[in-house]
């Protein structure tokens, strides 16, 4: 498709939508195109020292409310994302320490807290987490598929 260039108007061809021949070019539209925008601004009064009060305030007064409530929002995220990995940390340091042969702690195997086992081979610290372990679900599964 030949088009023809909306600043110099050469005419050249191209296969996507596109004013302009060449960088350039494109570059002088795009500053015609801002200029274009400042008169129509001046034009209207945008720039008044009153309306660019008025502007000013509108944008601390949005940034506040808006940037506040984002803010709330990605720290509980942050918040929720350092428990996670810091009981995840926890574990490993745990399972290295019982490879080395050092003597730990029991801890729970979903949430990573140490606990006091009544018996030896305990491995939860309490029931919520062994209802939430995967090995309790699959056995339910497989019990359930057996009474069929």
């Amino acid at each position: 498709m030949f088009k023809q260039c909306v600043i110099c108007g050469k005419e050249f061809e191209t296969k996507v939508p596109t004013k302009c021949c060449s960088d350039a070019c494109r570059k002088a539209l795009k500053r015609q195109s801002v200029r274009r925008a400042c008169r129509k601004w001046r034009a209207n009064g945008y720039t008044s020292p009153e309306n660019y009060e008025k502007i000013l305030a509108y944008n601390r007064d949005y940034s506040k409310a808006h940037y506040s409530e984002r803010r709330d929002e990605r720290n509980k995220k942050n918040r929720d994302r350092y428990k996670a990995n810091h009981s995840i940390i926890l574990i490993r340091r745990k399972l290295k320490a019982i490879d080395k042969g050092i003597k730990v702690k029991p801890f729970c195997c979903i949430c990573g807290k140490s606990f006091k086992p009544k018996f030896y081979h305990e491995h939860f610290c309490s029931d919520e987490c062994r209802y939430n372990s995967p090995l309790y679900k699959i056995l339910l599964h497989a019990e359930s598929n057996a009474g069929l």
